[in-house]
C-alpha cells in the first residue's frame, strides 16, 4: 500500500529535488490532495491515502497510482508556473514549455483514468447497458 511519504519521495526523485530546495513539502502534499480529489470526483468514490488528511490506511487501488502521480506532478508544475507569473523571479523559465508540460501530464492522467474506468466497466457485475423489453398494453383508449 502506498503512503504519502513514499509518494512524495518518488515525486522528489522525479523532479530531482530530494532535499526540497525548490519545491516545499506543503506544496507537494497539496498536489496529492488535489490529485486524489480529482480521482474521487471522477469515480464517485472516497479513496484515501495513508498520511494525507489523517488517513491511517490507503484505500486507493494500486492501479490508480500512475494517474495519481501524473496529476500530482501537473499540480506542482502548475504551482511553479503560477508563482513565476505572479512574482518577480530571476529564474529563466520557459513559461510556454512548462504550460505544455502541464497539459501533457493532465492529458496522460486523463487517458490513464479513462482506461481504468473502461476496465472497471468490463470487470463489473452490473452491465452498464442492456436491451430493455417494452411492455406494450393491448388497450388503445
Amino acid at each position: 500500500m502506498a503512503h504519502l511519504d513514499d509518494l512524495v519521495a518518488s515525486l522528489e526523485q522525479q523532479f530531482l529535488d530530494p532535499y526540497q530546495l525548490a519545491i516545499e513539502l506543503p506544496l507537494k502534499t497539496e498536489a496529492f490532495r488535489e490529485s486524489i480529489g480529482y480521482i474521487n470526483g471522477l469515480f464517485c468514490e472516497n479513496y484515501t491515502l495513508a498520511g494525507l488528511d489523517s488517513a491511517a490506511l490507503t484505500s486507493l487501488p494500486d492501479e490508480f497510482l500512475p494517474a495519481l502521480m501524473r496529476g500530482a506532478a501537473a499540480s506542482v508544475i502548475k504551482a511553479v508556473l503560477q508563482h513565476h507569473q505572479v512574482s518577480y523571479s530571476n529564474l529563466n523559465l520557459d513559461s510556454n514549455a512548462l504550460a505544455a508540460w502541464v497539459r501533457y501530464l493532465i492529458q496522460e492522467r486523463d487517458h490513464l483514468l479513462d482506461r481504468l474506468r473502461i476496465a472497471s466497466l468490463h470487470a463489473g457485475s452490473n452491465t452498464p447497458w442492456a436491451a430493455w423489453k417494452l411492455e406494450e398494453h393491448r388497450s388503445y383508449e
